[in-house]
């Protein structure tokens, strides 16, 4: 059997030298000696400057500001210049070595420069070696930056935070290191456990399993979503404190994947020298090529200056085929027009922002390098319009402004809505666009709902001949699960409240059986929205799977969660209740009984 040192403390790991910085300089000691020093640093500066600045100031002749209200009023300048100046600070005894000494006060002195030098140094250093760890670690995650990210990034070596795990791994107890990691521990709150249950659960083991004997399986283990299910698979006890606290397999391994895609979106927002950061600056002096449809802006927003900006990622949420289709369209010699038809709320919009984001990195066609996409604002345009002359006149300003430039796509937002208004105004807008439809100077993306697109878009042959139809649907349970997982992450950090993986995946189920009204992601998300302030009038800040239901329960009065009593009673003789309101439907009232009680059931 390999020993301990072998299988947890490779060296072939491509984080290896990163571990053993880590091991002799953590990175949370790193971070407080940089803000001590730093702080010592600007203090010394301070201390040095102020003094110095106040004895010059008070050898200035200043004009006399003092109210004479009595005899021996004094001048400002002259209370400058006669007051006594200390010589001397002693620094709080909260602060390292230096706590508790006095320096003098002055700029010449030998203490004071001694300070500041140390001082900077000591910043300097702790700064490159941040600068060496960054680089250590993005080494291998920058080859990732594009890829899926999570459980499903395809790793051929255990990733950072996996090989921590391992480092700090002893006598074969993964188990024990993996919970008392900052890895495991969020990964063990996601699922809705408590630190101290943690800990007594590691206290009371009386069988620890010896990971060392899973050498094989430890080959493949690259990630935190792996090391979970690994664990699952090979310590029982560990598994059956799980399902003790009611967490199944599923939800530990969904909260993993929450935890890793978390990790990556925050080391990707720190790698501020990477591609997807340095392509979202936009190019110096690209747009001077073009024109700059200054009309446009007038009733415009620029969706390519908001990609720059972030927010969701719908590549990551629903998937990689309507951006790619939407590509190909706009990439087309002649009518090079999208209409994105979806139900409201399945993130219409999304797809244009994110497909706004592609152009702005560079990874899109190139017949699309340096395009804008803008979003005309046709409601606001149409009701400052009097009169059908006036609209029809202004409209066809803005395309004409919009073609000259050269470069834009232009965005219109409820197409069948912006029909209907021209028409209020017996104007035929499509007909005033059309020829801008057939034309290369510029492309359009529009958008409508389902029932919309069905009634208005699809009868019109002309306008199908100059669109092509992207059609959107509701996204599927896991993409929901991480538009909601965003949304919590958001949530929280605005909120003293903590969403666990379980709550999460409850909010999502609870939205669908429950509320009938509206689609998803959007009911999800009022669900999520409503359920923080609910949470926080009774005091509660961690949100598990049953704060969900009783939440549900108020909201709609449908009975939700464990099955009482009284309610387990009326279930066993509901086909006997049913019969005293139904007579001679013996079979059908045994299936929808049945059938009512495996739907309680879950």
């Amino acid at each position: 059997m390999e020993n301990s040192y072998d299988i947890f403390r490779d060296p072939n790991y491509r984080f290896h030298k990163l571990l053993v910085l880590e091991a002799i300089y953590p990175d949370a000691v790193r971070r407080w000696i940089g803000r001590i020093s730093g702080s010592i640093l600007v203090f010394t500066v301070l201390l040095s400057v102020v003094p110095y600045l106040l004895h010059t100031l008070g050898n200035v002749d200043l004009p006399d500001l003092s109210v004479p209200m009595r005899e021996g009023t004094k001048s400002l300048s002259g209370t400058l210049a006669q007051a006594s100046l200390p010589t001397e600070v002693r620094f709080p005894g909260v602060i390292p070595v230096f706590g508790g000494h006095a320096m003098p006060l002055d700029p010449e002195s030998r203490a004071v420069n001694v300070v500041l030098l140390l001082s900077f140094i000591i910043w300097l250093l702790n700064r490159m070696l941040g600068w060496y760890r960054n680089s250590q670690y993005y080494l291998v995650e920058a080859l990732l930056e594009r890829g899926k990210t999570g459980a499903q990034t395809p790793y051929s070596t255990p990733n950072f935070e996996t090989c921590d795990v391992y480092w700090h791994t002893r006598n074969g107890d993964l188990v024990g290191s993996f919970s008392q990691s900052s890895y495991g521990r969020a990964i063990l709150h996601r699922s809705g456990i408590a630190d101290q249950t943690i800990g007594e659960y590691l206290r009371g083991r009386v069988h620890v399993v010896d990971f060392r004997e899973a050498f094989n399986e430890l080959r493949t283990t690259f990630t935190l979503f792996d090391l979970s299910r690994l664990l699952l698979a090979k310590d029982a006890d560990f598994y059956q404190f799980l399902f003790q606290l009611g967490i199944r397999e599923r939800e530990l391994l969904g909260a993993a994947e929450w935890v890793e895609r978390d990790i990556k979106r925050r080391k990707q927002r720190e790698r501020w020298w990477g591609k997807v950061n340095l392509g979202q600056s936009p190019a110096f002096g690209a747009d001077f090529a073009y024109g700059g449809a200054f009309l446009l802006g007038k009733y415009g927003t620029d969706i390519s200056r908001r990609a720059i900006s972030g927010g969701s990622n719908f590549r990551f949420v629903y998937g990689n085929e309507e951006i790619k289709q939407l590509e190909v369209v706009l990439s087309r010699s002649k009518e090079a027009n999208a209409i994105i038809a979806g139900e409201e709320g399945t993130g219409k919009m999304d797809v244009i922002l994110d497909f706004a984001r592609d152009i702005m990195n560079g990874y899109t066609n190139p017949a699309l390098a340096h395009k804008r996409v803008m979003a005309l604002d046709a409601k606001r345009l149409i009701a400052g319009m009097r009169s059908k002359q006036e609209l029809e006149t202004e409209l066809l300003r803005v395309f004409t402004d919009a073609a000259k430039a050269g470069n834009i796509i232009l965005v219109l937002e409820d197409l069948p809505g912006f029909i209907q208004g021209g028409r209020a105004l017996d104007s035929d807008v499509m007909g005033l666009i059309d020829p801008y439809l057939r034309a290369a100077e510029i492309q359009f993306i529009a958008t409508a709902d389902t029932s919309a697109y069905h009634e208005i878009i699809e009868p019109n042959a002309s306008l199908m001949q100059r669109f092509e139809t992207i059609l959107l649907k509701e996204p599927p349970e896991e993409s929901l699960l991480r538009i909601l997982e965003e949304t919590a992450e958001r949530v929280e950090r605005g909120h003293p409240i903590y969403f666990t993986y379980p709550a999460v995946v409850e909010i999502l189920k609870s939205a669908e059986n429950y509320f009938s009204n509206g689609v998803m992601p959007d009911k999800a998300l009022d669900l999520l929205d409503e359920l923080t302030p609910y949470m926080l009038q009774h005091g509660g800040h961690l949100v598990k799977k049953l704060d969900v239901l009783n939440f549900v329960r108020e909201k709609t009065k449908i009975p939700v969660g464990e099955i009482t009593g009284e309610e387990r009673d009326r279930l066993m003789r509901l086909e006997e209740l049913l019969k005293q309101l139904v007579i001679g439907q013996e079979k059908a009232l045994e299936v929808i009984s049945n059938a009512m009680r495996r739907s309680r059931a879950g």
